[in-house]
């Protein structure tokens, strides 16, 4: 229960899916611009996961080595894409894929969402 609350925190939690996140942020930002979701571009995401919901491009360990810290992030989501392989948010200055899939031993980062 202790370790419940502290991954968990005030009905926090790690999402099943980046997806809905990506998307809800997608149609805020075209709201603001007046502007179709479409017409928001790859560019305009990952900046607006950094600075609204302060997601770090804290770059990712490969082979046991920190690389690429702030040229992408990486977060996991909570579903298992198969035994060795889990989803995760990715994200660079020009692309967001929020089901992408990778190692589970990739040290991607955790955060957890309301």
């Amino acid at each position: 229960e202790a370790n419940e609350k502290l991954l968990k925190p005030n009905g926090y939690k790690i999402p099943e899916s980046w997806k809905p996140t990506v998307d809800s942020l997608t149609a805020e930002l075209a709201r603001e611009r007046g502007v179709s979701p479409e017409d928001i571009q790859g560019s305009e995401i990952p900046l607006a996961l950094r600075e609204r919901l302060d997601l770090a491009f804290s770059g990712g360990v490969w082979k046991g080595d920190l690389e690429r810290v702030g040229e992408y992030g990486s977060f996991w989501s909570a579903s298992e894409y198969s035994a060795v392989h889990a989803f995760s948010l990715w994200f660079y200055s020009g692309l967001v894929d929020p089901e992408s899939s990778g190692y589970r031993d990739c040290a991607n980062s955790v955060r957890c969402v309301s």
